[in-house]
Protein backbone atom coordinates (compact mmCIF):
# COMPACT_ATOMS: atom_id res chain seq x y z
CA UNK A 1 0.00 0.00 0.00
CA UNK A 2 0.90 3.30 -0.79
CA UNK A 3 1.53 6.28 1.70
CA UNK A 4 -0.96 8.21 0.43
CA UNK A 5 -3.54 4.97 0.63
CA UNK A 6 -2.61 4.53 4.10
CA UNK A 7 -2.75 8.14 4.61
CA UNK A 8 -6.40 8.58 3.76
CA UNK A 9 -7.42 5.13 5.52
CA UNK A 10 -6.26 6.58 8.80
CA UNK A 11 -8.43 9.62 8.13
CA UNK A 12 -11.23 7.60 7.51
CA UNK A 13 -10.66 5.83 10.66
CA UNK A 14 -11.34 8.88 12.52
CA UNK A 15 -14.75 9.39 10.61
CA UNK A 16 -17.83 9.53 12.36
CA UNK A 17 -20.34 7.20 10.96
CA UNK A 18 -22.47 9.83 9.17
CA UNK A 19 -18.80 11.47 7.85
CA UNK A 20 -18.52 7.73 6.19
CA UNK A 21 -21.98 8.00 4.91
CA UNK A 22 -21.49 11.50 3.49
CA UNK A 23 -18.37 10.21 1.71
CA UNK A 24 -19.56 7.10 0.15
CA UNK A 25 -22.31 9.41 -1.31
CA UNK A 26 -20.16 11.46 -2.79
CA UNK A 27 -17.85 8.74 -3.98
CA UNK A 28 -20.82 6.84 -5.51
CA UNK A 29 -22.23 9.85 -7.19
CA UNK A 30 -18.41 10.56 -8.57
CA UNK A 31 -18.30 10.48 -12.59
CA UNK A 32 -16.91 7.03 -13.82
CA UNK A 33 -16.86 5.48 -10.47
CA UNK A 34 -18.15 1.83 -10.94
CA UNK A 35 -20.24 2.48 -7.62
CA UNK A 36 -21.89 4.75 -9.03
CA UNK A 37 -23.02 2.18 -12.26
CA UNK A 38 -24.27 0.13 -9.88
CA UNK A 39 -27.68 -0.05 -8.69
CA UNK A 40 -28.85 0.72 -5.52
CA UNK A 41 -31.22 -2.28 -4.31
CA UNK A 42 -34.46 -1.90 -3.29
CA UNK A 43 -34.11 -2.25 0.19
CA UNK A 44 -31.79 1.11 0.36
CA UNK A 45 -34.77 3.39 -1.24
CA UNK A 46 -37.22 1.25 1.40
CA UNK A 47 -34.42 2.75 4.30
CA UNK A 48 -35.11 6.38 2.85
CA UNK A 49 -37.89 7.13 5.22
CA UNK A 50 -38.15 10.80 3.89
CA UNK A 51 -38.67 9.54 0.32
CA UNK A 52 -41.76 6.66 1.62
CA UNK A 53 -43.33 9.27 2.96
CA UNK A 54 -43.12 11.58 -0.33
CA UNK A 55 -44.50 8.41 -2.21
CA UNK A 56 -47.26 8.28 0.10
CA UNK A 57 -47.98 11.65 -0.10
CA UNK A 58 -48.46 12.05 -3.71
CA UNK A 59 -50.50 8.80 -3.62
CA UNK A 60 -52.98 10.40 -1.25
CA UNK A 61 -52.80 13.38 -3.70
CA UNK A 62 -53.63 10.99 -6.51
CA UNK A 63 -50.49 10.53 -7.82
CA UNK A 64 -48.93 7.54 -8.51
CA UNK A 65 -45.52 6.60 -8.37
CA UNK A 66 -43.18 3.39 -8.04
CA UNK A 67 -39.46 3.71 -7.64
CA UNK A 68 -37.23 0.99 -7.59
CA UNK A 69 -33.81 2.47 -7.53
CA UNK A 70 -32.14 5.52 -6.80
CA UNK A 71 -31.40 5.43 -10.17
CA UNK A 72 -34.97 6.66 -10.89
CA UNK A 73 -34.47 9.32 -8.64
CA UNK A 74 -31.35 10.51 -9.86
CA UNK A 75 -32.85 10.91 -12.84
CA UNK A 76 -35.70 13.08 -11.60
CA UNK A 77 -32.99 14.63 -9.34
CA UNK A 78 -29.33 14.45 -9.44
CA UNK A 79 -28.67 15.70 -5.54
CA UNK A 80 -31.39 14.01 -3.91
CA UNK A 81 -29.73 11.54 -2.29
CA UNK A 82 -27.00 13.63 -0.03
CA UNK A 83 -30.06 16.26 0.04
CA UNK A 84 -31.85 13.96 1.44
CA UNK A 85 -29.38 12.20 3.85
CA UNK A 86 -28.87 15.56 5.27
CA UNK A 87 -32.60 16.53 5.70
CA UNK A 88 -33.04 13.32 7.39
CA UNK A 89 -30.22 13.97 9.69
CA UNK A 90 -31.43 16.89 10.68
CA UNK A 91 -34.74 15.61 11.52
CA UNK A 92 -33.79 12.69 13.35
CA UNK A 93 -31.35 15.02 15.72
CA UNK A 94 -34.47 17.34 16.70
CA UNK A 95 -36.60 14.91 17.17
CA UNK A 96 -34.37 13.13 19.73
CA UNK A 97 -34.50 16.08 21.62
CA UNK A 98 -38.32 14.24 22.43
CA UNK A 99 -37.51 10.36 21.16
CA UNK A 100 -34.18 8.54 22.45
CA UNK A 101 -34.75 5.92 19.57
CA UNK A 102 -37.26 6.69 17.52
CA UNK A 103 -38.68 3.49 15.47
CA UNK A 104 -39.22 2.82 11.99
CA UNK A 105 -43.03 3.15 12.11
CA UNK A 106 -42.05 7.05 14.23
CA UNK A 107 -39.89 7.77 11.27
CA UNK A 108 -42.31 7.16 8.45
CA UNK A 109 -44.63 8.86 10.33
CA UNK A 110 -42.11 11.67 10.36
CA UNK A 111 -41.42 11.38 6.38
CA UNK A 112 -45.26 11.59 5.76
CA UNK A 113 -45.34 14.72 7.86
CA UNK A 114 -42.75 16.17 6.09
CA UNK A 115 -43.60 15.60 2.81
CA UNK A 116 -47.14 16.85 3.51
CA UNK A 117 -45.75 20.27 4.92
CA UNK A 118 -43.32 20.37 1.56
CA UNK A 119 -46.49 19.99 -0.98
CA UNK A 120 -48.38 22.17 1.17
CA UNK A 121 -45.39 25.12 0.99
CA UNK A 122 -44.17 24.07 -2.51
CA UNK A 123 -48.12 24.29 -4.20
CA UNK A 124 -47.85 27.97 -3.86
CA UNK A 125 -45.68 28.17 -6.40
CA UNK A 126 -45.08 24.85 -8.10
CA UNK A 127 -47.17 21.64 -9.34
CA UNK A 128 -47.14 18.81 -6.51
CA UNK A 129 -45.35 15.70 -8.40
CA UNK A 130 -42.35 13.60 -8.08
CA UNK A 131 -40.07 15.51 -9.27
CA UNK A 132 -40.89 18.92 -7.99
CA UNK A 133 -40.74 17.00 -4.47
CA UNK A 134 -37.48 15.87 -4.82
CA UNK A 135 -36.34 19.45 -6.19
CA UNK A 136 -37.54 20.89 -3.01
CA UNK A 137 -36.35 18.44 -0.75
CA UNK A 138 -33.74 20.76 0.47
CA UNK A 139 -36.48 22.72 1.65
CA UNK A 140 -38.15 20.47 3.92
CA UNK A 141 -37.23 21.93 6.94
CA UNK A 142 -38.53 25.49 6.17
CA UNK A 143 -41.24 23.87 4.87
CA UNK A 144 -42.22 22.21 8.73
CA UNK A 145 -41.64 25.31 10.38
CA UNK A 146 -44.36 26.82 8.36
CA UNK A 147 -46.61 24.33 9.04
CA UNK A 148 -45.72 24.17 12.81
CA UNK A 149 -44.00 27.32 13.35
CA UNK A 150 -40.94 26.82 16.18
CA UNK A 151 -41.53 23.11 16.27
CA UNK A 152 -38.43 22.16 15.08
CA UNK A 153 -36.21 25.26 17.16
CA UNK A 154 -37.86 23.71 20.27
CA UNK A 155 -37.58 20.52 19.71
CA UNK A 156 -41.33 19.73 19.33
CA UNK A 157 -41.37 17.62 16.19
CA UNK A 158 -41.39 14.13 18.09
CA UNK A 159 -44.75 15.54 19.45
CA UNK A 160 -46.40 15.04 16.51
CA UNK A 161 -44.80 11.78 15.87
CA UNK A 162 -46.61 10.51 19.17
CA UNK A 163 -49.82 12.32 17.84
CA UNK A 164 -49.68 10.76 14.55
CA UNK A 165 -49.22 7.10 15.61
Amino acid sequence: MTAAFELVRANLLRCTPEERTKLKMLITRHPGTAAKKAAVSVNEVQSDWLLQGTLAELKRRGHKHYVESYAQIRSLCTNYELTSQEIREQLEQQVRKRIEAPTRSQLLTLGTVSARALADYIHAWSPVGLKPMLQFTGRTLEALDNSFPEYLQSGMIGCLIDLRL
